[in-house]
């Protein structure tokens, strides 16, 4: 077992932090090409180029 894991572990996070900020923009998990696109073409949308 690596050091980090002996440190970080699988535990759950035991402060209790969280937000209720709702994402303007969510693409899921991973990043691939089209995602890359859809970030793309939304940043332009908001600036407005």
């Amino acid at each position: 077992m690596s050091e980090l894991n002996q440190i970080v572990g699988d535990q759950d996070y035991e402060f209790g932090f969280h937000d209720d900020v709702k994402p303007f923009f969510s693409t899921g998990k991973g990043l691939n090409e089209e995602i890359i696109k859809r970030i793309s073409k939304e940043k332009t949308n908001r600036i407005g180029c």
